[in-house]
């Protein structure tokens, strides 16, 4: 496993779930409840709708992925589990039980928390032996069988306990030391429940209340956390068998000792990756087996095989070598497009300096190689490629190839490091994001995992085999048991509703067979082209020619296409020739130009074809539907080519029937079904497309909501911080007011949320309005689905949103409404599959068959819960939809709930069979993509809107003025008047000559008004409202294009100004730092100066007063001489005592001691002066030198007399 370092990404934060601070949730339904309280509307109770009845077990045997558990009672207590690891200096601590959404930093945070457990299991044995058993999730959850210690005065209070331990202590230290973590913290505090009980109680799953806010899930979460400990702590041989990333997920390192075979797997060489085998496993309340399943609750352990896409662990260098298929001399432009798309966001580690390894995750790529990056080291400027050769005595082989990017922090400043592919090395366990994966590994992961459900069940058992089902002693010890086969049950069948097309024929599909019918004809064609007013075009966007598209294959499509919308009954009329546009397609302003005129030739309808995988021509063909209210259709043109080459005939019916969908038909109903022919009956779907959904050419920004925003309400005046999510409705309040034909629009709210408090009252106000528009009174029953919503979203739901649904009912005039809202759920994980399963089968007679529903033993023991599989599974194995109702006024029963599901999922009108998903939820899904589309293409800028302007903009209600003029009798003639059908007395059809009753001008032309005018005939029956909205939403897109220009000029000058005035701050800096510069070094000099003048000074004083002593000795020579003159019988030492001397020495040797050493100028000594007296006679001389005495034996002898020296 690899440590990774902080210098990756920042680690401390708040942990999730512990602490002070509230969670996102808590708050969110706190900024709910303030919502609510504006619009004077009571919160809701949490209680879910009641059961109606029992399941009903019928004939069909059923085996399930779900395994039973059996318990006892049990006690278990929970701790709030905290590990920091501290580090020196000013960097701050790491969190290990954070929450991490990386791959690679989350598996290192918890193997670093298991490190940590297993070294406080050692080092405690005394308070693990009390615990008698831990169950840890590895995060911030841990339960006990027995407290670990309890308060001295309390027995029964759990204390908290706080440990310390080192880094080198763990068994492996390397994970910490790479962190440069020295000291480890470990925080147990016990959780109590609001009767401040420390013992949660798990023997009893009978005493189950529908009120699920106060529900507890501690059974399901200790469930979770003690089936996973074999996977966390079983170690073979020093390796652990599993890599996990939560309670619920994991995958195996060796998936072949658990029975697997290399076959299971998929190893993808074009860009090193491969498919990992792992283990998707959750703890569910279910009602069980046996006769007591009504009154006792049972819990279930649901497994599912998971198969994900896993980044190899080699170096970067092969995996780019995989990218580029080898090949270097791509351009540098598209080598970095290509690499950053498989690269951007993948964690990686150095490998040239073994002792300070760095982790960071991939930001980008920069174009420049190792040989032309430039950087500065010890102020020299130096390529990346010399740098890393100098320091590290590591040669470049490819310095060509593009640099990878970081992001670093530097004394607090951002900034970027480029480091060489080939010194870089992939960190292991990191799944593959959508965006890297390519079409090819796409197709066959898809192709891989679609197993039929004979090998299923097969892979089912070796997956809870590799989880340690039956083996765990963390299970053992607290009496948890699990059956050693799936849970088997009864399914029952429902009847096929007969459907009814154009030519009267009742068919009823086969349960064994298809299960689909034959539209032979249409139930209701569609009325644009019926009058002759409007007219359609076919649109090529593909170069006709070589491999592509022919001319000949185009025309026999074309025909092809008119022979069946004859011989079906839709109405459509012949093409003119002048109709088929070969566009020479080079850019969207082609496609757009070609709208354009469109809208004003009288064209109501375009086919449009594109190429195979031009998925962008697509959606942008889609705006332009929106921007020139020009009903579009896209086909490919493969399509096209195959239909000419064989005659698919099939293929172009379904052309057809999506054609007469769109223009205002439907093709066939379900006549004898009670329920899609009640014509008090609002059907309503909801479906949601988050961000990251469609195609489109602007990418996500990384930070896609302002901090401040992701937790509030958002309503519809807050700001659109990046992409919104889409929230798409279909009802049942089509133009035929048949109550089998389903609509729709979609609608914008903040990023990511389930929840629709902010526009749900909106979405059901507009249905209602459609339905009382359509069929002329108002609904008596309302039915919601909502799709892909979360068990977790429940009480948010009927806290909110059911209050909210009931308020616009009531404003609308609805007050004794019944209202059910059920929630469909295709992304569950249960499975199903018969008992008795024929190897040679076809995946679809291996399947069970449509119409199959479940709703007993593996659904929630107290609420209304049902599994319907309506649709005819074409591979693998069938995902059955979940459905749970939520709340219901109607008081179904639960046959009528199941009943009216099926009937639905029959209502696709495109194709002709059963769908999986009832139709009002599949259509909604439908308009969410639309809207994420549009989005995505929509030009204005994102952070100066609204959701209200964002909605006004783009939804399709928008899309153009409503008539108020709604009588179709009504007539516009070219001069100018209105005729009303009694006025066109000569029955002549409307655009033929005729005469004017109000002005009698001959040779008119009559338009018959209606909403399929042409736009600039249609406003002038719009309301005068809505043309004033229109045109001040036209002034005030020129004011705000004047007012930001005016504004953006502005800030350009003032940026301008700002510069010159940097540059001009920069320039005085240099300056005076120039200055300061030179004032240093003059004063520098002047210090230097200055001592130098107090030594000059020093050394004239010492010479001044060495001068004052030679002249002091001179002048005392002088007198010495002056008297010497004066007295010329001056005795003088002699060496015999009588012979005068000189009174200068020689530095003689005497050899006659010397008894006198002054001169007697007198005889008497009292006429001598003292000083005469005192003054030595041989004294140093400036001529002679040094005085030196005689040193003959005698006068060494008499130096050591005492008494002044004598003379003659």
């Amino acid at each position: 496993m690899s440590t990774i370092g902080s210098v990756a990404r920042s680690v401390t934060g708040t942990q999730s779930g512990s602490g002070s601070e509230p969670r996102e949730r808590t708050l969110y339904e706190r900024e709910a409840e303030k919502a609510l309280k504006l619009r004077n509307v009571e919160v809701g109770r949490a209680v879910m709708a009641e059961k109606p009845s029992a399941g009903h077990e019928g004939d069909l045997e059923v085996h399930t992925n779900v395994y039973a558990i059996s318990m006892g009672p049990l006690d278990i207590y929970r701790y709030d589990v905290s590990i920091v690891g501290e580090r020196g200096g000013e960097r701050s601590g790491v969190l290990f039980t954070k929450k991490y959404k990386d791959d690679a930093i989350a598996v290192n945070r918890r193997d670093c928390c298991r490190e940590v457990i297993q070294c406080f299991m050692n080092v405690h044995r005394d308070l693990v032996q009390h615990a008698k058993c831990l169950y840890n999730d590895l995060q911030s959850i841990m339960y006990t069988l027995k407290p670990l210690q309890t308060e001295t005065n309390d027995p029964s209070k759990p204390s908290q306990l706080d440990f310390e331990f080192n880094g080198s202590d763990m068994q492996n230290p390397q994970f910490f030391s790479e962190l440069h973590v020295s000291k480890i913290t470990v925080s147990f505090k016990p959780i109590c429940d609001e009767r401040g009980k420390y013992v949660v109680k798990l023997e009893d799953l009978s005493s189950l209340r529908p009120d699920i806010a106060l529900g507890n899930r501690d059974l399901l979460q200790f469930l979770d956390i003690a089936t996973s400990q074999k996977i966390f702590f079983h170690c073979e041989q020093g390796q652990y068998e599993h890599v996990h990333f939560s309670t619920g997920l994991s995958y195996a390192y060796s998936p072949e000792q658990f029975g697997f075979s290399e076959e299971d797997a998929l190893v993808f060489d074009e860009n090193k990756t491969y498919l990992a085998l792992g283990c998707s496993k959750s703890t569910h309340l279910i009602e069980g087996t046996g006769r007591t399943r009504r009154t006792n609750c049972a819990a279930g352990l649901l497994v599912q095989p998971k198969k994900t896409p896993f980044h190899a662990n080699c170096s970067l260098l092969e995996k780019v070598m995989a990218l580029l298929s080898g090949n270097l001399d791509m351009d540098k432009g598209r080598m970095v497009s290509s690499l950053t798309t498989g690269l951007k966001g993948l964690f990686v580690q150095t490998n040239h300096n073994a002792t300070n390894i760095q982790r960071f995750p991939i930001k980008g790529l920069e174009r420049k190689g190792a040989n032309e990056m430039q950087i500065e080291v010890d102020g020299n400027a130096s390529t990346i490629e010399q740098y890393f050769n100098n320091k590290y005595g590591r040669r470049l082989d490819y310095p060509n190839l593009p640099l990878i990017a970081m992001n670093s922090r530097f004394a607090n400043e951002k900034r970027v490091n480029y480091y060489p592919i080939e010194v870089l090395d992939i960190i292991d366990n990191q799944r593959v994001t959508t965006q890297q994966q390519t079409p090819t590994m796409i197709q066959q992961s898809i192709k891989k995992c679609a197993i039929p459900p004979l090998v299923f069940k097969r892979q089912v058992h070796n997956t809870a085999k590799s989880i340690h089902l039956w083996d765990s002693e963390y299970l053992d010890e607290a009496g948890i048991k699990l059956t050693t086969e799936p849970i088997a049950l009864r399914a029952h069948q429902l009847n096929h509703p007969e459907v009814k097309a154009g030519d009267g024929n009742m068919q009823r599909p086969m349960v064994e067979g298809s299960a689909a019918w034959r539209i032979n004809s249409v139930l209701v064609p569609q009325s644009v082209f019926a009058d002759g007013t409007y007219s359609w075009m076919l649109a090529c966007f593909v170069q006709l020619g070589g491999r592509g598209l022919s001319e000949p294959d185009l025309h026999k499509f074309i025909q092809l296409l008119e022979d069946q919308a004859k011989r079906r009954g839709l109405k459509l009329p012949a093409l003119p020739r002048d109709h088929l546009r070969l566009v020479n397609f080079r850019s969207k302003e082609d496609i757009s130009a070609l709208f354009q005129e469109a809208s004003q030739s009288g064209i109501a309808f375009m086919l449009c074809i594109h190429a195979d995988g031009d998925d962008l021509a697509h959606h942008f063909i889609k705006k332009c539907e929106r921007d020139y209210q020009i009903i579009s259709q896209c086909v490919r043109a493969g399509t096209v080519r195959n239909v000419a080459a064989k005659q698919q005939r099939l293929t172009v019916d379904n052309i057809l029937n999506k054609t007469n969908v769109k223009l205002g038909g439907i093709n066939y109903n379900l006549p004898r079904s009670p329920f899609v022919t009640s014509t008090d009956m609002l059907i309503i779907g909801i479906s949601t497309n988050h961000p990251g959904g469609g195609i489109g050419e602007r990418p996500m920004a990384e930070a896609e909501t302002l901090p401040s925003e992701t937790l509030s309400v958002s309503s519809e005046e807050s700001i659109v911080a990046g992409p919104p999510s889409v929230v798409g409705f279909a009802a049942n309040v089509g133009p035929t007011k048949l109550p089998f034909d389903f609509v729709g629009d979609f609608m914008y709210q903040r990023a990511r949320r389930e929840e629709k408090v902010n526009i749900i009252e909106s979405i059901v106000g507009k249905c209602v309005g459609y339905f009382k528009e359509v069929r002329g009174s108002l609904p008596r029953r309302v039915i919601i689905y909502r799709n892909g919503c979360s068990e977790g979203q429940f009480k948010m739901i009927l806290k909110f949103e059911v209050p909210l649904i009931q308020c616009a009912l009531r404003s609308a005039g609805c007050d004794n409404v019944g209202l059910t809202l059920i929630v469909s759920n295709k992304l569950q994980n249960v499975r199903f599959f018969s008992k008795q399963i024929q190897p040679n089968a076809k995946p679809p007679e291996q399947n069970i068959k449509p119409g199959t529903v479940i709703d007993t033993a593996v659904v929630h023991p107290s609420n209304c819960e049902f599994f319907l599989n309506s649709h005819r599974t074409l591979q693998g194995t069938a995902r059955t939809p979940k459905y749970t109702v939520v709340y219901d006024d109607n008081k179904f029963s639960l046959m009528d709930l199941e009943e009216m599901s099926y009937h639905l999922c029959f209502g696709h009108q495109i194709i002709n069979s059963i769908v999986s998903l009832p139709a009002p939820v599949y259509i909604a899904n439908e308009y969410a993509k639309r809207g994420r589309n549009l989005f995505n293409y929509y030009d204005a800028p994102r952070d100066m809107e609204t959701f209200a302007d964002l909605n006004q903009k783009l939804c399709l209600e928008h899309a153009g003025s409503k008539c108020f003029l709604k009588n179709d009798d009504l007539h516009f003639s070219s001069c100018g008047h209105l005729l009303c059908v009694n006025c066109v007395e000569t029955g002549k059809e409307c655009g033929s000559a005729s005469v004017c009753t109000v002005c009698q001008r001959q040779n008119i032309k009559l338009i018959k008004v209606n909403n399929q005018m042409k736009p600039e005939l249609k406003q002038l029956f719009c309301p005068p409202v809505d043309l004033f909205k229109e045109f001040s939403m036209q002034l005030k897109k020129v004011v705000d294009f004047q007012q930001n220009n005016r504004m953006r000029l502005k800030e350009r000058q003032t940026m301008e100004k700002m510069q010159s005035a940097a540059r001009y701050i920069q320039i005085l800096k240099v300056e005076l730092r120039k200055s300061s510069d030179n004032e240093r070094i003059a004063l520098k000099e002047r210090n230097q100066m200055k001592a130098e003048m107090e030594r000059y000074k020093e050394q004239a004083q010492n010479l001044k007063t060495k001068l004052a002593d030679r002249e002091k000795q001179l002048h005392l020579h002088a007198c010495k001489l002056q008297l010497q003159s004066r007295n010329p019988n001056r005795a003088f030492a002699s060496l015999n005592g009588n012979t005068p001397l000189l009174g200068l020495s020689f530095d003689c040797v005497k050899s006659t001691p010397n008894l006198n050493d002054t001169t007697m100028f007198q005889a008497n000594r009292k006429d001598v002066g003292n000083n005469l007296l005192e003054t030595p006679v041989l004294n140093e001389s400036e001529i002679a030198g040094p005085l030196r005495m005689p040193d003959t034996p005698a006068m060494l002898r008499n130096r050591n007399s005492f008494g002044p020296p004598r003379f003659f």
